[in-house]
């Protein structure tokens, strides 16, 4: 007895539930199972395999819907512009493998951007905290504070000369 679908069920219902009756010595009580209990279940497999019954169904499903629909349209394709077939797919081939070289391409070339902008942003802060540490924290500000103004008077002195003014340096 186990548990199956909501309820208890016996070993007998679940084999009345098996829509072959070869198949149910297949289904066992034991989750473990030896060797040799296989082998004993291996000629009902291959008795399973050799019946009627699965040939059938299959030979059913390949002339329903396997020889319309994709056999005899790759027969009439390849039998008819075989040629024409092949360039096309060495095309495709050429184009794939293209495409992978230049992704690849790509990725490296990304890789060794984006390495040098973060040694070159580490390498700024480094080198930036050291100087702070060398000439203290006020004087570090003072020169700052001069450079933002030597930029800002910079940027409005071109535009005062675009203007016509004159510049004086010593607005700077």
């Amino acid at each position: 007895m186990y548990y199956l679908g909501g309820q208890v069920k016996s070993q007998e219902r679940i084999s009345a539930l098996v829509p072959y009756p070869s198949m149910s010595p297949l289904i066992n009580m034991n989750t473990h199972r030896e060797p040799e209990q296989l082998q004993t279940h291996l000629p009902t497999l291959q008795n399973l395999i050799a019946s009627g019954r699965w040939t059938a169904h299959l030979s059913t499903l390949r002339t329903t819907y396997a020889e319309p629909y994709v056999v005899q349209p790759l027969a009439s394709l390849l039998t008819s512009s075989m040629p024409d077939l092949v360039s096309v797919l060495l095309l495709i081939l050429i184009l794939f493998l293209t495409l992978k070289v230049l992704d690849y391409a790509r990725r490296i070339i990304v890789f060794w951007v984006v390495l040098v902008v973060k040694v070159v942003f580490w390498a700024v802060v480094l080198g930036g905290s050291y100087w702070v540490y060398q000439v203290g924290i006020e004087r570090a500000l003072a020169n700052l504070g001069w450079f933002w103004g030597a930029l800002q008077g910079f940027v409005e002195g071109g535009e005062n000369r675009t203007r016509g003014k004159d510049w004086d340096w010593k607005t700077v």
